[in-house]
């Protein structure tokens, strides 16, 4: 009789919930301005650092649009409103500001990325050769999952291809979801 009496007490304490659905509160209503497609993208990486060969390699993933420009000026604005990166402490008013105080080793995000090339430059991200996209996912329109496994457990052959990008440089690659444009996945290298 005692055990019955005391069930309840360490049911609740073990957080096993008993009540019928009926009782329960119901869950949350999804708003409908939330977005729904693109929920996975600030899941990962938001930003991820990983050390490699003197410097630390930062990613971002984001919604697709066209303009690279664009993707690239928001992205930045996004990482310096939050304060995701190197010497963020200071407080800096701007960008340039940023830049000055995180000295020779750069914010260690987009925030040092200054323009989009067609080609591989200094402080640029540029799109990923088809080949190596083709050599690395079997594709040249990678979904969201072969980059994010990839990403994740940082293959060798991933490692590989992005420690052909110098210190201070970038890359993009577009991601597709049944062969349409869905995201774009920036990787680079700090400066230092």
């Amino acid at each position: 009789m005692r055990l019955a009496s005391i069930l309840p007490i360490l049911l609740a304490l073990v957080g096993c919930n008993r009540q019928p659905a009926e009782q329960r509160a119901p869950d949350p209503p999804v708003k409908a301005d939330e977005p729904k497609g693109n929920a996975k993208v600030d899941t990962w990486p938001v930003r991820h650092e990983y050390p490699g060969f003197g410097s630390q390699l930062w990613e971002y993933c984001v919604p697709y649009q066209p303009d690279l420009h664009k993707v690239l000026a928001e992205l930045r604005e996004r990482e310096f409103k939050a304060g995701r990166f190197y010497r963020s402490e200071l407080k800096p008013k701007n960008f340039d500001e940023a830049i000055r105080n995180a000295d020779a080793a750069g914010t260690r995000s987009i925030i040092d990325i200054e323009k989009v090339s067609p080609k591989r430059d200094i402080f640029a991200i540029s799109p990923a050769p088809p080949e190596n996209l083709k050599q690395l996912f079997g594709t040249e329109k990678p979904t969201h999952a072969m980059i994010e496994n990839a990403s994740k457990k940082m293959t060798h052959e991933f490692q590989g291809f992005l420690e052909t990008y110098d210190r201070g440089e970038g890359v993009y690659i577009v991601i597709y979801e049944s062969d349409r444009p869905s995201e774009i996945y920036i990787a680079g290298w700090s400066c230092h």
